[in-house]
C-alpha cells in the first residue's frame, strides 16, 4: 500500500502506469480543491491521504489505515475510472481517504463484489432536476 499527499510524489519513476498516475494526481487535486472551495488549505496529516491498494497488502494493512478489512469498508462514494475503483472512506466528520483500488485479477472476489454492490447502491440515487 502506498500513500500520496503531494503531486511531487506522483512521477513516472514512482508510478510508471500513466492511467494510474493520472488517477492519483486527480485524487490529490480533488483534495486540494475541495478544501479550497470552503476556505481551507488541504493538510494531509489532518485531512486524509490518497491511498493506493496493492497486491501484497494484508488485511491488517487495510484495517490500520482504513479502519476495517477492505471488503468490510463502508464507502461514502465509489467510481470506476480508467480500470481503477476510486472510493472515499470517512475517518471522522472532517477527514477521510481517497482510496484507489486496481480492478485487476488479483483483487479478491469478495472485495470486488463489495465494491460493485456499494457502487450500484450509491449511484442509483438521482438528484431532482429543475422543472420537475
Amino acid at each position: 500500500m502506498q500513500t500520496f499527499s503531494h503531486q511531487s510524489q506522483v512521477t513516472p519513476e514512482t508510478i510508471p502506469d500513466a492511467n494510474l498516475r493520472q488517477t492519483i494526481s486527480e485524487a490529490i487535486e480533488n483534495f486540494i480543491k475541495s478544501y479550497a472551495d470552503v476556505g481551507f488549505t488541504y493538510t494531509p496529516e489532518r485531512d486524509g491521504l490518497v491511498v493506493l491498494i496493492e497486491p501484497n497488502d494484508t488485511p491488517g494493512d487495510h484495517k490500520k489505515l482504513l479502519g476495517d478489512e477492505l471488503q468490510k469498508v463502508l464507502w461514502e462514494g465509489i467510481d470506476l475510472k480508467n480500470g481503477y475503483f476510486v472510493a472515499v472512506v470517512l475517518l471522522s466528520n472532517d477527514s477521510g481517504h481517497i482510496v484507489i483500488i486496481p480492478d485487476e485479477p488479483w483483487l479478491p472476489l469478495p472485495v470486488r463484489q463489495s465494491l460493485h454492490e456499494q457502487m450500484s447502491t450509491i449511484t442509483t440515487w438521482k438528484p431532482l432536476t429543475a422543472g420537475i
